[in-house]
């Protein structure tokens, strides 16, 4: 039983993280193409691990929300946050 106060967290689907995978590569793919870093900054890359390290959503250093591994997401240029943190 949860809490009135904490969210319940359901897991994302295997598809979810696929299709989020997917998207994931054809963005860093088409900023490829485009000209455009693929990588984000190493002070970026920092403070987006510091701020999913603090977030509800970590859970063994992947998202609850959109199931990504924090340390490959937060290194990529064009990635965000889902829940709009970063």
């Amino acid at each position: 039983m949860s809490s009135c106060c904490s969210p319940k967290i359901r897991p994302v689907s295997m598809g979810s993280m696929a299709l989020n995978f997917a998207l994931s590569v054809f963005n860093a793919a088409n900023h490829a193409v485009k000209a455009k870093k693929i990588l984000a900054p190493k002070n970026i890359i920092e403070d987006r691990i510091k701020t999913c390290k603090a977030c509800s959503f970590l859970k063994l250093n992947r998202c609850e929300k959109c199931g990504c591994y924090i340390a490959v997401k937060a290194g990529m240029d064009v990635e965000k946050c889902p829940d709009g943190k970063w």
